[in-house]
């Protein structure tokens, strides 16, 4: 768990996903964490983020996470947070395309611009990226469910949404 974001009364766990994570030691992670939340020190909220890129893998991590909540009759609450981060442009570099001809002459171009010595910086250029936060927690909050509006299920909603047994 890496940075704290923090409610009124105590700081926030954040998870911060990236392409080499592993959705099930993420989840893993999660559900331990809400699963064990019986100290009022913790209370029981998670918080993940992601980038652009990688949403759809920290989307995942959540609504795996929600279902294993729900199996183990916990009930969970979530609240999505959709913000932006300026995040620097790496451009690609060029190759050389064709002939081996062309391809020594962009080397010996290349030779030739590296010993230049007043050569100007070029300005980063920035961009902003997309980011979202989902706070997932095992008690309702009623400041988020203002902020970010509310999602709920498991524990007596998840015997809600289970299909009638048959008699």
């Amino acid at each position: 768990m890496s940075a704290m974001t923090s409610t009124s009364e105590h700081p926030i766990p954040t998870l911060n996903i990236i392409s080499s994570h592993k959705i099930s030691s993420k989840t893993q992670r999660i559900v331990s964490h809400l699963a064990d939340a019986s100290s009022d020190a913790s209370d029981g909220v998670i918080s993940v983020s992601a980038k652009a890129q990688v949403i759809t893998k920290a989307i995942s991590i959540i609504e795996i996470s929600k279902r294993l909540l729900s199996e183990r009759g916990l009930a969970w609450y979530q609240y999505t947070s959709l913000s932006s981060a300026e995040e620097e442009v790496v451009a690609a570099a060029a190759k050389p395309r064709g002939n081996k001809k062309n391809k020594r002459k962009a080397a010996e171009l290349e030779k030739d611009e590296d010993e230049d010595l007043f050569v100007p910086l070029k300005e980063k250029k920035m961009r902003k990226v997309p980011v979202v936060t989902i706070y997932l927690a095992r008690k309702r909050l009623p400041e988020f469910k203002a902020l970010y509006g509310e999602q709920t299920g498991g524990g007596k909603h998840a015997a809600a949404l289970l299909p009638a047994a048959e008699p």
